[in-house]
């Protein structure tokens, strides 16, 4: 029993190593470094790769593209010539030259304007010219109550038959689908204006008649006239009624 304890103990005992010869290994080779550009450096490497990139050719692969020309230089048809460059003149017209351009400048509005047809202050002067001196003396300083209270004025217009139409064709101004005509009653129904109507048929020579000639929205005319051969005579007022 003791003797294999004794062997048991000797067969678990840990063997001499072998050691091998020692080897001085070298250090591994130091990485080569460089230091860092600076900007001064950076800036002149960016210059000469731009230099370097501009001047040498570049194919496209394109053959139309490659025959096109460099438009980086100016060509002589688009350079700009010294007398291209100059100031325009600026030399100032002479009093005549000016006043020759507002003579041709107004002579547009002058041939409208004498084209133009009769304002309705010309068309009641023109009908107020051959008006009878006996009616101009009574519408004198009479005045027909409205909004407005205007002044009757005397007139007198050529006329074969005094109707609408004769009385639209007068007043220029209005169509014939604007005139009615009125009774002296409705005209006048409290008497106001009965001496009026009286002294324009005793002028006339016979019975007044009363038109009444709408202009615009709420202003109107109204005409006393008669037929007196062959024109028609009487008075006329412009009143406002809303």
């Amino acid at each position: 029993m003791r003797s294999l304890l004794l062997r048991t103990v000797l067969s678990t005992r840990p063997r001499a190593c072998k050691l091998l010869p020692f080897r001085r290994i070298s250090p591994p080779a130091r990485l080569a470094t460089t230091r860092p550009l600076t900007l001064e450096q950076l800036a002149a490497v960016t210059a000469a790769s731009s230099i370097a990139t501009s001047t040498s050719p570049v194919n496209t692969g394109y053959p139309l593209a490659d025959a096109l020309p460099d438009d980086s230089q100016p060509s002589e048809s688009s350079a700009t010539s010294p007398a291209q460059l100059r100031t325009p003149d600026t030399t100032m017209a002479s009093d005549s030259d000016y006043a020759a351009f507002l003579e041709r400048a107004n002579e547009p509005s002058s041939a409208a304007a004498q084209t133009s047809a009769p304002s309705s202050g010309a068309g009641t002067q023109s009908l107020a010219a051959a008006a009878p001196a006996a009616l101009v003396h009574a519408a004198k300083d009479r005045f027909y109550t409205s909004e407005s209270d205007e002044e009757f004025t005397a007139l007198a217009f050529p006329c074969a038959v005094l109707d609408e139409r004769a009385v639209a064709a007068a007043a220029a101004s209005a169509h014939e689908s604007e005139v009615q005509e009125l009774s002296v009653r409705d005209f006048d129904p409290r008497g106001e204006y009965a001496d009026l109507v009286r002294r324009v048929g005793e002028v006339s020579g016979g019975a007044a008649r009363v038109f009444r000639v709408q202009q615009g929205r709420s202003g109107c005319e109204y005409w006393i006239v008669a037929q007196q051969e062959e024109r028609a005579v009487g008075v006329k007022v412009k009143a406002v009624e809303t």
